[in-house]
């Protein structure tokens, strides 16, 4: 039992190790605004470290904010790299905007595509934000103007990078069985990507993670014996996160279920509690929702009503839309699943995306636990959840983005916008299919032992792949 613990906490350090390494060097070496719509999530963050967290209408009706001349000549200047692999990182023009004092006060504004998203999102980013603005206001005696726009998106990526490390660091200590593929799925170049940028992909991935980590603890693990008002005080901040940050992945409360009647004091209970947790997250939705719209129109745009109407009428043709969609674009989703970095532009050999889906995929079968056994019930609510998530992706982004005549138009034959990076939150319970305890490579020590080493240099292989394409990308000059 000593051994087992022991292992489990080395795997656990080394999670950390690659998290930490790797993280902060794709921080540093990706050059600014060179992850999918980072720009648009930087100014965001900015807006709720000033604490200015509502859209307003300008003279023409457009919702945005007003931010700093500073901040969007810092985001224009480096819009000559997006999706141009032609393009290179200027080492000159990254100096001058470290070493060059800035003026905030000259503002404009600026209508940018996460106006309308829920600051919840960018508390990580906002408050290593403003950390390091205090840090550097009390170190050079309130010099303000020497706190540069690129000084405030490299801090906001930390922050990013080092709540990510917390979540996936206790979730990997919290979860029962598939450790390793959880490590695998935390590892992976588009997830360490992500949560090195200033995308709030971050925190969506680190709160889903999370937890389906305490919920599989508390629901497979002998310990504890009942469900505590600890928990349930815990799950309904995670309930109430999950909402916040995206409502298609609230589904998630569905396996709360998985716990065993047993570990409740009564049936009673058991209900009451899963409808404080779910009520936890509608509530707060609801609150938000309400305070947006006073303050303006944030309805989505396109012909939602429409293509709504069309789901509605013709529920069979929209079955086989989600169907064709998956067909025709199933290596897309693979591949932007796995590592599909930049603006997209980034990309890996087909072969390194198929091996890393073999190796989740073989990690799924053989890491189980010997002593925790999974029952077909169980894995049909799990899948039941995952099922009922991505139809949520699939069509929240059918209903907003294909609807729009420029995109697709109504009754588009697939859909258009879902990207594989989506489905990173909720892989783990499509993977509970796969789950045998029969094979579990905890049966021998030694093993479980070669596996851990083939995991780890695998993973930093990828991290270390991951780096060469990125500075191959942005930073060495075609000749």
């Amino acid at each position: 039992m000593e051994r087992e613990q022991e292992r489990t906490f080395n795997l656990e350090k080394k999670l950390l190790s690659i998290l930490l390494l790797f993280g902060l060097l794709c921080v540093f070496i990706t050059p600014p605004f060179q992850m999918a719509d980072e720009d648009s999530h930087f100014k965001r963050a900015y807006t709720v470290a000033v604490v200015d967290l509502i859209p307003q209408a300008n003279q023409h009706g457009e919702l945005g904010f007003y931010l700093p001349k500073a901040i969007m000549d810092f985001e224009a200047s480096y819009r000559y790299m997006k999706a141009d692999t032609t393009q290179k990182f200027n080492y000159q023009q990254y100096y001058a905007a470290t070493t060059t004092a800035v003026n905030y006060s000259e503002k404009v504004f600026s209508e940018f595509s996460t106006v309308e998203t829920n600051p919840l999102l960018y508390l990580p980013q906002a408050f290593a934000m403003v950390f390091f603005k205090s840090l550097i206001y009390f170190c050079s005696l309130g010099k303000a103007e020497l706190i540069t726009p690129i000084s405030y998106m490299y801090a906001g990526r930390i922050g990013n990078l080092l709540f990510f490390i917390f979540c996936a660091y206790t979730a990997i200590k919290l979860i029962p069985f598939y450790k390793r593929v959880l490590f695998l799925i935390v590892c992976m170049p588009m997830t360490l990507g992500l949560v090195s940028s200033m995308s709030y992909d971050c925190m969506v991935i680190g709160i889903c993670i999370l937890f389906v980590s305490l919920v599989f603890h508390l629901a497979f693990n002998k310990q504890p014996e009942n469900i505590e008002k600890k928990h349930i005080i815990i799950l309904c901040i995670l309930s109430f996160m999950l909402i916040e940050l995206k409502q298609v992945y609230f589904p998630l409360i569905l396996i709360f279920l998985l716990i065993p009647k047993e570990k409740f004091f009564n049936f009673k209970t058991r209900i009451t509690y899963f409808i404080l947790i779910s009520f936890s997250g509608i509530v707060s939705y609801l609150i938000w929702s309400v305070m947006s719209q006073i303050h303006g129109d944030l309805s989505e745009k396109g012909s939602s009503g429409e293509q709504l109407a069309f789901i509605i009428n013709h529920p069979i043709q929209y079955i086989e839309v989600i169907l064709r969609t998956f067909y025709q674009l199933s290596f897309f989703y693979t591949n932007s699943f796995i590592g599909n970095l930049g603006w997209l532009d980034t990309n890996f050999p087909p072969t390194f995306i198929y091996l890393y889906c073999l190796f989740i995929l073989l990690f799924a079968v053989i890491d189980g636990t010997s002593n925790i056994k999974v029952t077909i019930k169980q894995k049909l609510t799990i899948l039941a959840t995952f099922i009922i998530s991505v139809l949520l992706i699939e069509t929240g982004l059918y209903l907003t983005w294909t609807s729009k005549p420029e995109i697709g138009g109504v009754g588009y034959p697939t859909v258009s916008g879902v990207q594989g990076r989506y489905f990173i939150p909720i892989m783990i319970l499509f993977l509970m299919i796969f789950y045998n305890n029969k094979l579990s490579i905890h049966h021998k020590i030694n093993r479980e032992e070669l596996s851990d080493s083939i995991l780890v240099t695998f993973c930093m292989f990828s991290s270390i792949l991951m780096l060469f394409f990125i500075i191959t990308r942005y930073w060495i000059p075609m000749s």
